[in-house]
């Protein structure tokens, strides 16, 4: 990769950005960047203080939109199975039966509706089971909502029988479970109730179509993922070969870690205010766009704007539709990158699974899936519409500024004394993780959100200009959200 010499400019800003510049700013602001890790990663991840009510609401939200997601895919695996005549292990329902006891729950009346009645008794005595090794006592209701889960399938022994059903519950019991159970108790309404049959069959209908969907998702997948890996292979020997062009040194570093250490703040501090506001999704969206008054800081620390833009890529490179192509491109060579990133979170799954207590827990768990996602189950139109705008335009936008114009541009700056491929890989691997770190989906989540970081920063350093890694994060933030909508139907 060919290596330009620094940027030489004889602009008064620059001089007076040298003059004044204190060696011990970007010391400290780095101290900022660390203790905000700290404290947003770190910690949350450890803590054990006792959640806000609104913090619970938002919790068991998402558990539930997450829980539904599986519940779906679940269902969808045994049409499968039974389409292919193989039957499906019980055990499978294992994985469900974790976290709270609405969780518990929801997963005794799958296992009815996918084993039939003894399927929901087994798995309801496992839940009686982990409450007494936990010396944790069942409400009134949730004993209530238990013996409605073991009514519904009084006749139904066999879930793939075709026979005449029966009203087994009573209309208060039905409410006890839409209200307790959510989308699991209208689908054990649906699977055993009389006059109900419509509503089993559009399930039905909708897993297989869900089924087809991942199904064909999962091929897409595959095949931009060859193409992508061909891709970087190729983008590889044109690296080492000299026909890719390094960024260039901007001669000042310091001052792009001290604005993304003052963007961090501004953005922390008025996520708090517009939360106490309470204007939800449409307040993340002015949140975002507001933070980039920090860029302010580049001249009044006698950096001269128009240059800095120029340094941290907002321009339009090469051209606007080329540059957006190149996003797209690049879009399809960061498929196997993710691919290594999920990998890894697998793994860190799997870690926490065993480090966690032997002993039963009834704390709500979704996993490491985004707390936007809470929303999504009984969003409005206008709601939907705001969240793909926060998630596809105004977080690729302004996040791409922060961590890949501004702390990017520094450290690849910072790393000018190490060979050229080693600068740039080591700079897209600590800004990956510091943006994987920073968001709220947990410490196992840092291989898959730190490799998507990684790869929009090599597409940064390939296209000199922010515009492709920002397509590159808009479509990955776009069509994940279109999917889980589908999943969650």
């Amino acid at each position: 990769m060919k290596t330009e010499p620094p940027i030489q400019s004889q602009e008064p800003q620059e001089r007076s950005y040298r003059a004044s510049g204190s060696h011990l700013l970007p010391w400290v602001a780095w101290g900022v960047v660390i203790l905000v890790l700290v404290l947003k990663g770190l910690l949350p991840a450890v803590a054990s203080s006792e959640p806000s009510k609104g913090q619970e609401a938002q919790s068991a939200a998402l558990v539930d939109v997450v829980m539904k997601l599986q519940g779906r895919m679940t269902l969808a695996a045994k049409q499968f199975a039974d389409m292919q005549k193989s039957p499906m292990p019980e055990d499978q329902i294992l994985v469900l039966e974790v976290g709270s006891i609405r969780q518990r729950q929801q997963a005794a009346a799958l296992a009815g509706v996918l084993f039939g009645r003894q399927g929901a008794l087994d798995s309801l005595d496992r839940l009686k089971t982990a409450a007494s090794q936990a010396d944790h006592s069942l409400s009134d209701v949730q004993l209530q909502t238990n013996q409605a889960i073991a009514d519904a399938f009084k006749d139904q022994e066999d879930p793939t029988a075709d026979t005449e059903r029966k009203q087994t519950l009573s209309s208060t019991q039905q409410a006890l479970l839409s209200k307790e159970l959510g989308w699991f108790g209208e689908l054990i309404i649906a699977r055993t109730q009389p006059g109900e049959e419509a509503a089993w069959k559009s399930i039905q209908i909708n897993a297989m179509t869900l089924l087809f969907v991942v199904i064909g998702a999962m091929i897409a997948i595959g095949l931009l993922g060859v193409l992508g890996f061909i891709g970087l292979i190729l983008g590889l020997v044109w690296s080492f070969s000299g026909r890719l062009e390094a960024l260039r040194d901007s001669g000042c570093p310091g001052l792009y870690i001290e604005t993304f250490a003052i963007w961090l703040v501004v953005f922390l501090i008025l996520s708090e205010l517009f939360g106490l506001i309470g204007l939800g999704i449409a307040g993340s969206i002015i949140v975002f766009f507001l933070s980039l008054v920090s860029l302010a800081w580049l001249p009044i620390r006698g950096r001269s704007f128009a240059r800095s833009c120029s340094e941290i890529g907002l321009t339009t490179g090469r051209g606007l539709v080329r540059e957006i192509a190149c996003g797209v491109a690049g879009f399809v060579m960061m498929i196997p990158i993710l691919m290594l990133g999920v990998l890894g979170t697998l793994i860190m799954v799997k870690l926490s699974e065993l480090m966690a207590p032997s002993e039963p827990g009834f704390e709500s768990n979704a996993g490491a899936a985004h707390p936007i996602f809470s929303i999504f189950d009984q969003a409005t139109t206008m709601q939907l519409v705001a969240v793909f705008i926060t998630a596809a335009v105004a977080a690729p936008i302004v996040e791409e500024i922060a961590f890949r114009g501004l702390l990017y541009r520094h450290l690849r700056d910072g790393s000018r004394g190490l060979r050229t491929w080693f600068s740039i890989a080591m700079s897209a691997l600590v800004s990956g993780f510091i943006f994987a770190a920073i968001h709220p989906q947990g410490w196992v989540a840092i291989p898959a959100l730190g490799c998507l970081g990684a790869a929009f920063a090599l597409a940064r350093e390939w296209r000199q200009c922010l515009i492709a890694p920002m397509v590159m994060h808009g479509l990955q933030n776009g069509l994940v959200l279109t999917f889980v909508l589908l999943l969650i139907g």
